[in-house]
């Protein structure tokens, strides 16, 4: 990693830009790709870290945001110095005796929660910092310490990887319905559960043109055909 000097000229987003960035991460979504995680703008996550909160950001939208190794690549300096004012707010907020009283138990505190795991990004700390200051990953017992800042980044995953299983899953039933739909182009849709007729079709419906299948039955009986010639 490289040491470079804090940026300057670095100033916080607007609020309209902010919220316009929290919006954009969150409708990734809705519509994943996995070329998008951890891909953020280094410069415009960094700008908007500051606001971050349990409101405005999610542990699935947090997955697109900028990766912490690509975050420190650009500027470990600055990263580090961001990291330790989340850090230093949540300690204020918990308003609470800790043992991270001088500057370098604090440094030690914050390289160790960047080392825990490479694929949190900086959306990540900044939830993990509200979520932790407000008491919603472990209880206190009103006396923060190592052993519960760890805890609390556990319990932070557990939730952050439950949301990697299902944007994957997403990400796979849309990969095998954009499939579908290119072997079957009639094909406009989710495949669900039918839904029940209001009686079963008889060979009079067909024959006069009632009831006949739609579109996404062909596809799948198309399918099912396929599968028994196979």
């Amino acid at each position: 990693m490289t040491n470079k000097q804090p940026s300057t000229s670095l100033q916080p987003a607007s609020p309209k830009d902010t919220k316009d960035y929290f919006q954009s991460l969150e409708t990734l979504t809705q519509q994943p790709v996995e070329s998008k995680i951890g891909r953020a703008k280094f410069e415009t996550s960094l700008r908007t870290i500051g606001e971050i909160n349990e409101t405005n950001m999610t542990p699935a939208a947090a997955w697109f945001g900028c990766n912490i190794r690509t975050a420190l690549r650009n500027d470990e300096t600055t990263v580090k110095g961001i990291i330790s004012l989340r850090f230093a707010k949540m300690l204020s907020q918990l308003n609470l005796p800790h043992p991270w009283t001088d500057r370098q138990s604090a440094s030690e505190a914050v390289e160790s929660m960047i080392a825990f795991d490479p694929t949190w990004t900086l959306e990540d700390f900044g939830l993990f910092f509200d979520l932790a200051a407000k008491g919603k990953l472990k209880t206190t017992y009103q006396r923060p310490n190592v052993a519960w800042l760890a805890q609390c980044q556990v319990a932070y995953n557990e939730r952050k990887f439950e949301e990697r299983e299902r944007l994957t899953a997403q990400m796979k039933l849309i990969a095998e319905n954009a499939m579908r739909e290119k072997e079957h182009p009639y094909f406009t849709g989710v495949i669900q559960e039918a839904v029940p007729s209001r009686r079963p079709r008889s060979m009079a419906d067909f024959l006069k043109g009632e009831n006949r299948l739609t579109a996404v039955e062909r596809a799948e009986m198309a399918e099912r055909d396929k599968q028994r010639r196979s």
